[in-house]
């Protein structure tokens, strides 16, 4: 169906929309269910509809607290033809007792076309069934994956468990290797606290994760498997927890083992880097094969000029694929709201206003591109953060639990201090884990930045990295007053030697040869 109208935000504090109208009703309000929805508690479930007719474009104020063109109230169940250029008023500051904004969108028209003929509308009919069709299916395989990911994660890494196997003492299950390493420190389930005598594997369980593992769409990058792979040593069907531990410490120390561990730490760090092509993705391996079905929609602005800039695509007009909603956008090097700053995949949800792989503007689902600001802080701190290391973490759990800190208060306040001062960067050769071949390649976070929600991970992990630097005097003395050690974040014998870790402070940057 042809586009024929658009509506802007006259007030992009209150509310920042840009909606292209391509079909003959569109419901705008509160509720999820309309075409156009606006978050706000003075906004009704539905507060007005707009429909396009054979002579021109309608709007039906449906709201108790009132619809606007310009000044003019409509009238509760009213109709009023809207032309281009008209301000409509979803909420006025001069009109509601609460303090709040102006919410208005000016609507332009956009060449209204004569109903379509029979054969090109029956056609389109069909691609529209194909797409709703195959948006089902998406919908209840992600809805299934979800329920199976929920019952069969892993509490220690917070991902869909890996190499499976069970305790005695209460059949939770995890991660072969994540058990494995968790055992050298507690000797109780990760999840109800009793304590293990057992550890066994459950090849039934097992293949059934395996199974989901390779279909699902959420996957980890192969290095992780490798880790998991490395660290498991739990092989047979039934062995106790001292037998364990002591083939970890056995296997640990041996100088194969740290090889490998070192060749895959540096296969993580290239890939936090940048240095490792992204041609592996969490993604399901056949997610574009449903999406080659449709002809990817045209590009909304080869049609119409944007509003803000007055922008219109020519005939040479470069364009790009939306990695989130495969929408075509006109590429446009000079914007600074197409791409993320940190991988510079493209997405067209700033740039448009909406990306169609999100429900609206204010709930976002699957892969999308928003300002830093934009982005919560995660609900749980992963156990890697410090690279594995226990007591760094305990410390740090300790200081946000005693101080009734939590990962969202933590953000702010770094949002507060570095980030709005433009003084935070992205280090993406020397972050976390240093690289001593390349020069670091520094990109500035400010709230404004671009960063899409793959990449935001890798920031929030530099987050509470410089949080727990800057935080370091706050510790107890004993913990404050530890010197650095000199291989800093980087050092692997804080990994295998507990009393290293307690001895000197890790959660640094690397001196030596640095």
């Amino acid at each position: 169906m042809d586009i024929w109208g658009k509506l802007t935000s006259i007030n992009r504090k209150s509310l920042n929309l840009t909606e292209y109208l391509d079909q003959d009703t569109i419901k705008v309000g509160r509720s999820e269910n309309n075409q156009i929805v606006i978050d706000h508690p003075k906004i009704s479930k539905v507060h007005c509809i707009l429909t396009r007719q054979d002579d021109g474009v309608y709007i039906e104020d449906k709201s108790s607290n009132g619809t606007y063109i310009q000044n003019n109230l409509i009238g509760k169940d009213q109709k009023v033809k809207v032309s281009t250029g008209d301000i409509i008023y979803l909420l006025r500051k001069d009109k509601v007792k609460a303090q709040c904004e102006d919410i208005g969108m000016v609507y332009s028209t956009v060449n209204i076309q004569p109903m379509q003929t029979e054969p090109e509308e029956q056609f389109n009919n069909e691609v529209d069934k194909i797409k709703e069709k195959l948006k089902k299916e998406r919908e209840l395989k992600q809805k299934i994956d979800k329920e199976i990911i929920e019952q069969h994660n892993c509490s220690i890494c917070q991902d869909l468990i890996y190499d499976y196997v069970q305790l005695d003492c209460c059949i939770h299950g995890f991660c072969g290797g994540c058990l494995s390493e968790y055992l050298q420190s507690n000797q109780t389930c990760p999840d109800c606290r009793q304590q293990i005598n057992f550890a066994f594997k459950n090849p039934k369980t097992n293949s059934t994760i395996e199974a989901l593992r390779k279909t699902s769409q959420i996957k980890r990058y192969p290095e992780e498997y490798e880790e998991l792979d490395l660290k498991n040593v739990i092989t047979s069907s039934q062995t106790s927890v001292d037998e364990l531990i002591k083939l970890f410490k056995r296997k640990t120390q041996t100088s194969a083992y740290q090889s490998k561990l070192s060749e895959i730490l540096e296969k993580q760090q290239k890939r936090i880097n940048g240095q490792i092509d992204s041609d592996y993705s969490y993604q399901s391996e056949n997610e574009d094969e449903e999406d080659l079905k449709i002809k990817p929609e045209e590009c909304p602005e080869c049609k119409i000029a944007r509003m803000d800039d007055s922008f219109k695509c020519k005939d040479s007009q470069k364009h790009q694929k939306c990695t989130g909603c495969k929408r075509m956008f006109p590429d446009r090097p000079e914007r600074q709201d197409q791409r993320c700053v940190v991988c510079k995949d493209p997405y067209c949800g700033l740039y448009l206003g909406v990306c169609k792989n999100n429900l609206t503007n204010q709930k976002k689902t699957g892969k999308y591109l928003a300002q830093f600001n934009d982005f919560k802080a995660p609900q749980n701190i992963a156990q890697n953060i410090f690279r594995a290391n226990k007591v760094e973490l305990q410390i740090f759990n300790d200081f946000l639990r005693q101080n009734n800190l939590t990962n969202q208060s933590m953000l702010d306040e770094m949002k507060s201090k570095f980030i709005s001062q433009n003084n935070f960067f992205l280090e993406k050769s020397k972050s976390i884990l240093s690289n001593y071949n390349d020069k670091p390649t520094n990109i500035q976070i400010n709230l404004e930045t671009p960063v899409c929600s793959e990449c935001f991970p890798v920031i929030w992990h530099q987050i509470v990295f410089r949080y727990r630097i800057y935080i370091k005097n706050k510790l107890p003395a004993r913990y404050c007053q530890r010197p650095n050690c000199h291989w800093g974040i980087n050092c692997t014998t804080q990994i295998t030697k507990q009393s290293h870790a307690e001895t000197y402070d890790h959660v640094c940057e690397q001196t030596r040869f640095a």
